[in-house]
């Protein structure tokens, strides 16, 4: 029952997560628009706000906790290589760049791209693994690489920033049949639940 709990947990944090990174989209992108080159110069960038920071950070965290779990499973069944292994590892630099990021004293003088690409390119790897696995639909998996690629064009100065909303929403889907995966695990588990006992005797 071990994959299927931590298939479980993998669907939660999908839904944890990918609701707190559509909602922090959402809100930046109605934030006024900022500027990009040479429009810097006639009006100000598009600075995020505490609670978009936030979310980012909470985001991302779930994200990195979804990942480990996901690839947990993976390796549960024999289907983890190493570029999952890779995927998680960059996917973590990533998210601290941006939890660095997120912090007042930073926050004014660095802009979240460098962390974003980071996050990008591991969660590429960690699709590609998940693409070639059992765990999730191919669609499911199609979804999230997509979603992941979408994310090279997001410009959080303008309605660019929209583009990172499929990955969100893909990633909501996918906690959504994780967690009907581990239902169905649990429904056909031949084995009795922990402390159960089969009848014996007369």
């Amino acid at each position: 029952m071990l994959s299927a709990r931590l298939t479980q947990a993998a669907g939660a944090l999908a839904l944890v997560g990918g609701s707190a990174w559509v909602v922090a989209i959402v809100v930046h992108a109605l934030q006024p628009e900022g500027c990009v080159g040479d429009e810097c110069l006639v009006r100000p960038q598009r600075e995020a706000t505490s609670a978009t920071s936030w979310l980012i950070v909470l985001s991302g965290v779930a994200l990195l906790a979804f990942v480990a779990a996901l690839l947990a499973v993976l390796a549960q069944i024999g289907e983890l290589g190493w570029i999952g292994v890779a995927g998680l590892a960059t996917c973590a630099s990533g998210i601290v760049v941006l939890a660095v990021m997120a912090l007042p004293t930073f926050q004014d003088q660095t802009r979240p791209l460098p962390g974003l690409v980071a996050v990008a390119v591991g969660l590429a790897l960690v699709g590609w693994t998940v693409l070639r696995s059992s765990v999730v639909p191919t669609w499911t998996g199609i979804g999230l690489l997509a979603g992941v690629l979408l994310l090279a064009g997001v410009s959080e100065q303008n309605s660019r920033v929209l583009l990172a909303l499929p990955f969100g929403i893909a990633w909501l889907i996918a906690g959504v049949v994780l967690l009907q995966r581990f239902r169905t695990e649990v429904e056909t588990d031949p084995h009795p639940a922990s402390g159960a006992r089969p009848d014996v005797g007369g």
